[in-house]
Formats: structure tokens, C-alpha cells, sequence
């Protein structure tokens, strides 16, 4: 496979299996403690969108832009990928809202294809940022204290 199509796909992969779930079930969680972490998965994505807005331009491909800058500020202090966290607890709460082995394994498909995606653009802003071995050792992947 090109590398070319390698980011395609991954976005590919990720657009469908977010599509699907919002498909097969609804688009908020009846729960009111899944409906809370669901709205905390929105603010947490807007959050890190406006704040990445800001400073650099925004691609849901894992390839940095030419001209892309650094993002360290807002959840980005903390976190490295916020919004590939963001997407995760907001369709873990939808799967476990209303709940089929169908919906559970395109939400392992997402789980797997962020993370292949999230190492791949790791690779690629460490080949782009110099500081980015810098910023790796001060904050998470994911899940802020575990991951």
C-alpha cells in the first residue's frame, strides 16, 4: 500500500465507523451519566478544535501541514490528541447507551484505527516539530495520568 493512501484510509476507516454508530442508534446518550460524559467528550473536541483553530491550520488528516505549528496550549498541555479522546468517549457513551455486539466492534474498528493513526502522526510530527520529543515526555496520548 502507498503511503500516500496509508492517511486515506485511516481517515476513511474513521468517518465510517463514526457514521455507522451515529446510524444504528442515537445521537444522544438516554442515560443522564453517559448523556453528561457525552457532553464532556463535545466540549472536550470543541475545546481542542477552537484552540488548534487558532494556531495552526486543521486537517482531520494525521499529516501535518507545511505550515503547521506546534500545538501545546489549551488541552493540548495535557493531552497530545485530544480530539481523537474526544471522539472516543463520545461514541463510547453512544455504544454503551444502546448497546449490540454490532456497535461494539465498529467502536474496537474506531479504538484500533485512531490508534494506528495517532502513531503514525506522531511519527510524522516528530520528523516535523524538533521539539516534539520535548513535548511527548510532558504529557499523554490520550487519558491524562494513564495513557
Amino acid at each position: 500500500m502507498s503511503e500516500n493512501r496509508f492517511p486515506s484510509i485511516l481517515v476513511g476507516v474513521q468517518l465510517l465507523a463514526i457514521l455507522l454508530i451515529i446510524l444504528t442508534g442515537s445521537l444522544t446518550a438516554k442515560h443522564p451519566i453517559l448523556f453528561v460524559l457525552e457532553l464532556f467528550g463535545i466540549f472536550l473536541f470543541l475545546w481542542a478544535f477552537f484552540t488548534f483553530k487558532k494556531i495552526s491550520k486543521l486537517s482531520v488528516s494525521p499529516e501535518p501541514a507545511d505550515k503547521a505549528h506546534l500545538v501545546t496550549s489549551g488541552p493540548y498541555k495535557l493531552i497530545r490528541h485530544p480530539m481523537y479522546s474526544s471522539i472516543l468517549i463520545t461514541m463510547a457513551t453512544l455504544v454503551i447507551d444502546i448497546f449490540t455486539v454490532e456497535r461494539f466492534i465498529l467502536y474496537i474498528i474506531l479504538f484500533i484505527d485512531l490508534i494506528i493513526k495517532l502513531n503514525f502522526e506522531e511519527k510524522l510530527l516528530k520528523q516535523k516539530f524538533k521539539n516534539y520529543s520535548f513535548y511527548k515526555k510532558r504529557t499523554y496520548r490520550l487519558i491524562p495520568f494513564i495513557y
